[in-house]
């Protein structure tokens, strides 16, 4: 079964969502249980978190936030909310996922529930490499998700989590194999810049292919 996109506006009522920790504090406190999405793209960063949200959230609290065991106050979760907005400040991201959930939860996010330009599943025609590479454009920046092939995250459901689908864009033998030696000796445990630089290396490749160059929300004209 198709998972459906979320709506934008479910998107805000989630990070709006309110519960009340029991010691009651003044300001009140952010439960960030129903964040899935927010926390899953977060684990899959190749990079420490604060180099995305600097001092939003000090160094030592991000392990219990991610596990839930940590709420924080309105204006933290605001904060932390339009850092990871679509914007023109934000950039694009190169994301490890660490399941299936965390791939559908990390697109919704990034693309607003469903609201992205375009993506796609990169191939390389007989090339497989070692990531099966996944290319979103959320209408300001372009976004990868890589998955290990062959890996428990390998499921047959990663393309159903895709919503403006072109399906298969091919850049081509060398193309991928390009992608794939980045993703497996230059992002993990390096800067975002990094990322930045393959980022723009996959945006010349896919500016040269006229599906990807020029689709537009494709599933809303189908």
């Amino acid at each position: 079964m198709t998972k459906k996109p979320v709506a934008t506006e479910m998107l805000r009522e989630a990070f709006r969502t309110v519960m009340m920790t029991g010691d009651r504090e003044p300001a009140g406190l952010y439960d960030i249980e129903d964040l899935l999405w927010f926390r899953s793209v977060v684990r899959g960063l190749p990079f420490p978190p604060q180099e995305l949200f600097g001092s939003a959230l000090e160094p030592g609290k991000w392990p219990p936030f991610l596990n839930g065991s940590l709420a924080i106050n309105g204006a933290t979760a605001d904060r932390l909310e339009s850092l990871l907005e679509r914007s023109m400040e934000r950039k694009g991201l190169v994301l490890f996922p660490e399941s299936e959930d965390a791939l559908c939860d990390s697109l919704n996010l990034l693309g607003g529930g469903g609201d992205e330009r375009c993506c796609a599943e990169l191939v390389g025609g007989p090339y497989h490499g070692s990531f099966r590479v996944f290319a979103l454009d959320d209408d300001v920046w372009l976004n990868l998700l890589a998955i290990p092939r062959g890996s428990p995250v390998d499921t047959p459901g990663l393309a159903e989590c895709l919503h403006q689908t072109l399906g298969e864009i091919d850049v081509g033998a060398p193309g991928l194999a390009a992608i794939n030696f980045w993703l497996e000796n230059l992002i993990q445990g390096h800067s975002w810049n990094q990322s930045l630089l393959l980022l723009g290396m996959v945006e010349s490749m896919l500016a040269t292919i006229a599906a990807w160059r020029e689709a537009d929300r494709p599933a809303d004209h189908r």
